[in-house]
């Protein structure tokens, strides 16, 4: 119908613009023009109509397609379009023509304006662009339906006047071709008294045959009661109208066309279209213009479906992605289909190319499409209809702000081939979808982070935007997808990704099985947080067997539509009538009888349906087969156990193994899997599992297309397993779940105890494969699962848990390694651990067993943290390679590593257990200031994030790190004392705070990109708001906001929000601590001697908490209790906080609930700080104990016992299992890894388990015993069986290679010793050491009987900058020393200066290093970055033919300086090795090789050799030479060895063994030292490791880049 909208000021009278519009606005005035095709020939009815007061020309933009519209000048002008019938398109060739088009408008409308929007006519601008509408003709008829005035006209004149329009049209009388009318509103009743009209008129008997098709959109078919309203308005400005008294509900008129339409429509194809949305009626009310009722024709032969929005909206559309305009524009080419049999069917959903690269990251290459292809092909066509016809579906699919739609159905309802229906449906509408199917019998397919990386998959492959973040996301983080859990996934590739996209496009999301992810309550906020993040661009439908409310979802978020009885019954009758030929009978009538006894049995489930018809397949006899069914009750456990029942005794033993199996398997088993445990059960050979399966289980279990095992349903496994079932059923099937996963535990114990799993010693560390059957894979990784699922006091289990531990584990190691599973260890670890815990609860933990299972569960977990690299790159190491390098007491040394014949043995390290310290950082020496003077750096704050952490320090250097390899990467300088470091939530910035200034650099380019300075000091930073704003909380009680936008500022005074008395209590009064919880607007401040005050800055409301009372009105002014620290839990959503008194007490506030959750007496804590996930609170006490509890109960995890003093800093990584801690005096950053952080990161059914929490006792982790003194210098004696230290407290020390012990003290300085070198003149040995005073001191030793004899040959003092660099001659008869950047040489006997003193300063003040000559001992080199001198060591001549020197031919080398000059190999094959590194950025360095043959006096250029550079690219470390070989720390943490004509020769490099990660960790400068017999010598934490035939043998492993 045609709308009533008032006018404003303009007009007394309401006007009208549409059908039924909303609240209108005045009338353009400005002249628009429409270029249309008119047809020429107008009845009288066009030309005795008035003209409008307000006519206006109207304007479109001419979007045609290709083919033409035909234009003529028009006769008429109306402000809505022409009279008569417009033809607005047609095909350049009027042969072409396959159907005519043909718009009729309603009530109140026009010609152009019904169908018009924002000046798109979609009838000529988008239809012609779908097929196959390019070969239609399109045309517009109008009349005049303006109800503001006066007309003698009714229906049946307007159909007259339309019949007459077609029948003159030259277009259409020309092609013969079908006529399809499409009405909207009124222009239904129009369309359809027209069609009578032509069939009961001659002269119209054509156009009654070429109509075909009738389209009503929103058409009153038994009138409207809006009519009288209208009429009464306008009837006394504008007088009678009769078409209106026609349209009356039940009119004559209607009463007329209803009565004779539908016998003589019989051969029309009919398509209803209804509106969903109520109108806004002359602003007064909304009014559903025409229900659904009266827009249906309820006709067998007719066809309805809804349009989204209101009586207006529903025919006007501005792109061809609209909903409403895909559901015409398909209906209409439905009916042309029947006419042209050539039209392709409508194109698909639209889709972008996922590249590869992001499939790699993701480990996603395609949809679930098997478990779609599974529904898609045991779904019936018909249906899952029943959800199409409801109107809450239809209504979410077109709800511009949709809930989830949520299915619920029982178990056997069909709820997957819902899902895939629902699937179907969209993507035949060319609808956008993603889907996925959870499995609860598949670990993967049931886990929430699969979910996630398949979502992500789906949503690149719709959003190229989308796609493009992804990719930057994992080109900075390659390993994102792997390893994390699904909160990791969710902030990384959700948070900081895709929720950040500007989706361009709506999608749907289907996911099936909700109630089968392991995660279900979390998916449901995931749900949620997606809705509210996109904007309602993604709509989301979800089955389940469980309701919304299970999951803490309200009806506010969800729209639930339960999967009625009457519904499935439909579909299983369509399903018993498909399979017709499978109910079982004799006749025909039996055969109906049958049917309708299952269906009416069944009660809704198709599952049994399904089930039943099989079984009575199976059964002979009508009597047999009427019997059985009439005795199977209709509940699905009734069923199964008449399944199970029927099977005989011979059977039962071998349906149960399967039927246990399959039910308690911790992932689908494949056939081959289950073919093998079911011959080693039965100890006899099996041709066909598929039948066995058959055979023995009766449908309860099947093999799908892939051989993977599954239950026919989940519920068949849950009627397995219920307890009861024995009683209510006596059946001997029932599965008791303790004693079957028992049973699987021993069977998985007893494969990894057997001679499969058995390591056989390989005489080379070169992988090799062992046949192993196909049992391997699940046994090694379900095992701890189904270990932690059986009884602790199993005896059995214990036995053969230990006796796997002692015998196989290295093995079972290797296997998970080689399939890259490291997580599986972890989870094996936390179930020993939970197995002894159980046990301990009942039992006493005696016996050996418990001690080895006890060892192996922190064994396993240190494993993975020091030496996981290593086992990923070469498994086989943890056979051989990685147990010497384990503590004495660790289980993995003492059962391993001590062995006859090992490969490798570790001596000289005294500690016996594991260190949780994984390592120590000490920054970079800082560039010397302009004005020389030397400025001490302490440490003073710490930041995290995913990729980085960084250090900030007392004189305004950022130092960043590696947050994987804790190397450092670069420093930054802010220019103050850095007290704050805050990284953003998802964003590359980084927010520097000192007192005075905050800076903000960019993460990516560590360029600054803000500086704001500050008028009083930072309490507290955070980033919100996706990143584009900055709280800055001060001391002066205000809250700075600032817009990393536009860099615009705004201040907050909190304490003027305050009511009195709190206001007298605070205002004036300055901050002392601050914390922020940006998920809430919170901002607790703390005050000296008051309350602690919340604030949320997002309400501008406040709260008061007192520590003994919790939220509280009372105001105590002048208290004697303080407040030391304060910190939120950065749990999402979560209102806790924690707040340190300075009466001894940790008090746990609920902000929210204004309650005290807990306390913590006696403990009085300088530091609270939050982990990232919001689950630990680190609390440092006065002395600097450090102790981890679980935030929201306050129970303490852990504990550290205090060495070094206070804590000046400390923080979390951003994985939350790792913490940084900076200690008073700031001269270090320690970092450490406990299990416990590990182990309570993530669930039971993730890598890391619960918290330790549950225990009683608490862990205590040792700092390393700082008692040892620094080791700063190593030096190995010419045999190899001594080797030197000189260390911190100022000794030169010898020890025996053999033992690793101390051999002697050779003597001391009067500093801590900086170098020290070995040499040999003649039969002397010589020593010579250098400390940090300056002196050099060459000694000459002897060993005696009695000992070492240290003889002093002579003392060198080296003034204002000490020793920079000494080196000895290969003859040992001279000393170089450069002290001051001058060069002198000594007499090694005497100590005289010999020869020249060389000023080692150059022009351009560049970095140098002394070297000796690779090819010439006479010979040594003075280096800089870029050029080479050769002197003579005799006289210190330089002897290089030119001034400049021998120029270093490498253009990449500009930026960095010469670090160090190594030569190495002897004779021809001689090289001389250069380091070059950037000032001030640890590991960035660039190694090259010189042929020593190729640096001659004569020499003006060299080259490094391109053949070796491969091996200097992987070169982090030269370590020394080992006959024939150079020894070398490769960049992957290996220590390898290669020959000089190695890689010519193609042995290549081989890999020897790989320290742990903490030996190459923990000091600044690695000190690593081969001696002459081989052994490789590392300077541990004050000791040195002896590595003894270290090099004896090699992993052939593939070249590292």
């Amino acid at each position: 119908m045609d709308s009533l909208r008032r006018h404003g000021t303009h007009d007394a009278t309401p006007s009208t613009e549409d059908d039924i519009s909303p609240t209108s606005s005045p009338v353009s005035t400005s002249p628009n023009q429409f270029p249309l095709s008119h047809n020429a020939s107008h009845n009288s009815l066009a030309a005795s109509s008035n003209r409008s007061l307000f006519s206006r020309h109207f304007t479109l933009s001419s979007r045609h397609s290709s083919s033409s519209a035909a234009s003529t000048p028009r006769s008429e002008t109306n402000p809505k379009g022409p009279f008569g019938l417009t033809t607005l398109y047609q095909p350049t060739a009027s042969h072409t023509i396959i159907a005519h088009i043909v718009f009729v408008h309603g009530l109140g409308g026009g010609s152009i304006h019904t169908w018009s929007k924002d000046e798109i006519l979609w009838p000529r601008d988008l239809l012609p662009k779908q097929e196959p509408f390019h070969k239609a003709a399109i045309h517009t008829f109008g009349y005049d339906s303006d109800f503001k005035k006066s007309s003698t006209l009714n229906i049946q004149d307007f159909s007259q006047s339309l019949l007459n329009s077609m029948v003159n049209n030259p277009t259409i009388h020309a092609s013969q071709c079908p006529i399809v009318l499409v009405g909207h509103s009124m222009g239904g009743l129009v369309m359809k008294k027209a069609f009578l009209l032509a069939k009961q008129t001659s002269a119209y008997e054509e156009i009654a045959q070429r109509t075909k098709a009738v389209i009503f959109v929103a058409t009153p078919h038994s009138g409207s009661e809006l009519a009288p309203v209208l009429d009464k308005i306008f009837r006394i400005s504008s007088g009678l109208k009769p078409y209106l008294e026609n349209l009356r509900r039940n009119s004559d008129t209607v009463q007329s066309i209803n009565s004779e339409f539908p016998s003589l429509s019989q051969d029309l194809m009919i398509h209803s279209f209804y509106e969903t949305s109520p109108l806004n009626v002359a602003g007064i009310r909304d009014v559903m213009v025409v229900p659904k009722a009266e827009a249906v024709l309820n006709y067998p032969h007719a066809q309805s479906a809804l349009l989204y929005g209101d009586h207006r909206s529903i025919c006007k559309f501005t792109d061809v992605d609209d909903h409403n305009f895909i559901a015409l524009w398909q209906a209409i080419s439905a009916c042309v289909s029947r006419f042209d049999g050539s039209i392709a069917r409508p194109s698909s959903s639209h889709s972008s190319e996922i590249s590869d690269e992001l499939s790699k990251y993701l480990g996603i290459w395609e949809p679930p499409a098997d478990e779609l292809f599974r529904v898609r092909t045991d779904r019936l066509a018909g249906t899952c209809q029943w959800l199409s016809d409801d109107d809450r579906y239809e209504r979410w699919l077109g709800d511009p702000d949709p809930k989830v739609l949520w299915v619920r159905g029982t178990p056997g309802s069909g709820k997957s081939y819902v899902a895939g229906y629902v699937i179907e449906q969209l993507e035949s509408a060319r609808k956008c979808c993603c889907y996925y199917f959870f499995s609860h019998g598949d670990r993967v397919k049931s886990s929430m982070e699969h979910f996630l990386l398949s979502m992500t998959w789906q949503m690149a492959t719709v959003y190229p935007d989308i796609q493009k973040r992804l990719l930057h996301i994992c080109s900075r983080d390659r390993d994102a997808a792997k390893g994390g859990d699904y909160r990791t996934l969710q902030r990384k590739f959700w948070e900081q990704g895709i929720l950040k996209a500007d989706l361009d496009r709506d999608v749907v999301w289907v996911i099936d099985a909700f109630d089968e992810c392991r995660s279900a309550p979390e998916l449901g906020k995931f749900l949620l947080r997606v809705l509210e993040k996109t904007r309602c661009r993604i709509r989301i439908l979800v089955t389940s067997r469980n309701s919304h409310g299970d999951y803490q979802l309200s009806l506010n978020h969800v729209t639930p539509r339960d999967i009625d009885t009457e519904d499935t019954q439909l579909d299983i009758a369509r399903y018993l009538d498909e399979n017709e030929h499978k109910v079982p009978g004799s006749t025909p009538q039996e055969r109906k009888f049958m049917r309708e006894r299952i269906l009416e049995k069944s009660n809704g489930c198709f599952l049994w349906a399904i089930l039943v018809l099989k079984r009575l397949a199976k059964i002979v006899g009508s009597r047999a087969r009427l019997r059985a069914l009439e005795e199977m009750p209709p509940g699905m456990d009734r069923l199964y156990s008449r399944i199970v029942a029927s099977m005989s005794a011979k059977e039962k033993d071998m349906s149960k193994i399967i039927l246990t199996w399959v039910a308690c398997a911790i992932r689908p088993l494949t056939a081959t899997e289950l073919k093998y445990i079911l011959e080693r059960t039965t100890m006899d050979d099996i041709d066909d599992i598929e039948t066995i399966i058959s055979k023995y289980c009766h449908d309860l279990v099947y093999v799908d297309k892939n051989s993977v095992v599954n239950m026919r349903h989940a519920s068949a496994r849950r009627f397995l397993l219920r307890r009861d079932i024995n009683s209510e059923f006596s059946t001997d099937l029932t599965i008791q779940e303790e004693a079957a996963h028992k049973a699987l535990s021993m069977a998985c114990l007893e494969y990894l105890n057997g001679p499969e799993m058995k390591a056989k010693p390989k005489r080379k560390m070169i992988a090799s494969s062992q046949p192993r059957s196909a049992f391997v894979n699940y046994a090694c990784q379900a095992v701890h699962e189904h270990v932690n699922r059986s009884s602790a006091l199993d005896s059995d289990i214990l036995r053969e848990l230990a006796a796997f531990l002692k015998s196989n584990v290295l093995s079972w190691l290797e296997y998970l390694a080689t399939l890259s599973d490291l997580e599986t260890i972890l989870q094996f670890a936390q179930v020993l651990k939970t197995f002894l815990r159980r046990k301990s609860r009942v039992d006493l933990l005696l016996g050996d067993e418990v001690v080895i299972i006890d060892t192996w569960a922190t064994d396993l977990v240190k494993l993975v943290s020091k030496f996981g690299t290593q086992l990923l790159m070469h498994p086989e190491s943890i056979l051989q390679l990685i147990p010497p390098f384990c503590p004495s007491d660790s289980g993995l040394f003492s059962q391993f590593g001590r062995t006859p014949g090992a490969v490798i043995s570790v001596l000289g390290l005294s500690k016996t257990t594991w260190d949780d310290c994984l390592c120590t950082l000490v920054l970079s020496d800082p560039q010397t200031p302009s004005s020389g003077k030397v400025v001490r750096e302490r440490l003073h704050s710490l930041g995290t994030s995913d990729l980085s952490f960084c250090i900030g320090t007392s004189i305004g250097r950022i130092v960043v790190f590696n947050d994987k390899t804790c190397l450092e990467e670069r420093a930054i300088n802010h220019g103050a004392a850095v007290i704050h470091l805050q990284y953003a939530v998802s964003g590359s910035l980084l927010a520097s705070a000192s007192k005075r200034m905050i800076r903000i650099w960019n993460t990516e380019t560590w360029e600054q990109q803000w500086q704001i300075p500050l008028r009083f000091a930072c309490l507290a930073v955070a980033f919100v708001d996706d990143d584009q704003l900055l709280l800055v909380a001060l001391k002066n009680n205000t809250l700075l906001t600032i817009n990393l936008v536009d860099q615009s500022q705004a201040e907050t005074l909190w304490t003027d929000i305050l009511d009195d008395p709190h206001r007298q209590c605070y205002h004036g009064t300055s901050a002392q601590f601050a914390s922020f919880n940006t998920d809430l607007g919170l901002l607790a401040i703390g005050y000296s001697c008051r309350p602690v005050l919340v604030y949320n800055y997002d309400l501008d409301t406040y709260q008061v908490f007192h520590h003994k009372d919790g939220l509280s009105e009372f105001v105590e002014e002048n208290s004697n209790v303080n407040l030391s620290s304060m910190v939120f839990s950065k749990l999402p959503d979560t209102s806790l906080l924690a707040v340190s008194y300075s009466t001894s007490e940790l008090v746990l506030f609920d902000t929210e609930a204004g309650t005290i959750q807990a306390t913590v007496s006696s403990a009085f804590f300088s530091r609270l700080v939050s982990s990232p996930d919001g689950r630990t609170l680190a609390a440092v006490r006065m002395d600097g104990a450090i102790e981890l509890y679980d935030f929201e109960t306050l129970h303490k995890l852990y504990r550290i016992r205090p060495d070094e003093g206070a804590v000046a800093a400390l923080a979390f990584t951003a994985d939350s299992t790792r913490f940084l801690v900076i200690r008073a005096g700031g001269h270090h950053c320690r970092i450490w890894d406990p299990a416990s952080l590990y182990r309570r990161d993530v669930g039971h059914n993730s890598v890391r388990s619960p918290s330790l929490g549950s225990g009683s006792q608490d862990g205590v982790l040792e700092e390393p015993d700082d008692a040892v003194s620094t080791i700063n210098s190593i030096a190995c004696d010419m045999k190899g069986e001594h080797f030197f230290l000189g260390k911190d407290d100022h000794s030169v020390s010898v020890y025996d290679s053999k033992t690793g012990l101390l051999d002697g003290i050779l003597l001391s300085h009067v500093a801590p010793i900086k170098g020290i070198h070995f040499a040999t003149q003649g039969p002397k040995q010589l020593i010579l050491s250098v400390d940090s005073a300056g002196f050099l001191a060459v000694n000459a030793i002897i060993r005696s009987k009695n000992g070492w004899v240290t003889e002093e040959l002579f003392t060198y003092k080296a003034t204002v900058t000490g020793v920079q660099q000494f080196l000895c001659d290969k003859s040992s008869t001279h000393v170089l020393v450069c002290s001051n950047d001058e060069a002198t040489l000594l007499s090694m006997m005497t100590g005289e200066r010999v020869g020249m003193q060389v000023d080692c300063r150059n022009q351009s003040n560049e970095v140098y290093v002394w070297a000796q000559h690779p090819t010439d001992d006479a010979l040594i080199l003075y280096i800089t970055t870029c050029t080479v001198h050769i002197y003579r060591w005799s006289t210190m001549e330089c002897i290089t033919s030119t001034s400049n020197g021998i120029r270093l031919a490498e253009n990449g080398l500009t930026g960095l300086q010469v670090s160090t000059a190594t030569t190495i190999f002897n004779g021809a094959s001689a090289v001389l090795v250069t380091k070059h590194a950037a000032p001030g950025q640890r590991g960035k360095s660039v190694t090259k090789c010189f042929a020593g043959n190729t640096l001659s006096t004569e020499s003006t250029t060299v080259s490094p050799l391109v053949e070796f550079q491969e091996v200097c690219d992987i070169m982090d470390m030269i370590i020394g030479s080992y006959r024939d070989r150079v020894v070398f720390l490769h960049t992957d943490g290996w220590i390898c060895s290669v020959k000089a004509n190695g890689l010519k020769e193609g042995e290549g490099i081989l890999h020897h063994f790989a320290p742990p990660v903490d030996w190459l960790r923990t000091n600044r400068d690695l000190l690593i030292k081969v001696s002459r017999l081989g052994d490789v010598l590392f300077v541990v934490k004050g000791e040195v490791a002896i590595v003894k035939r270290g090099l004896g043998r090699a992993a052939l492993l593939k070249l590292q880049n």
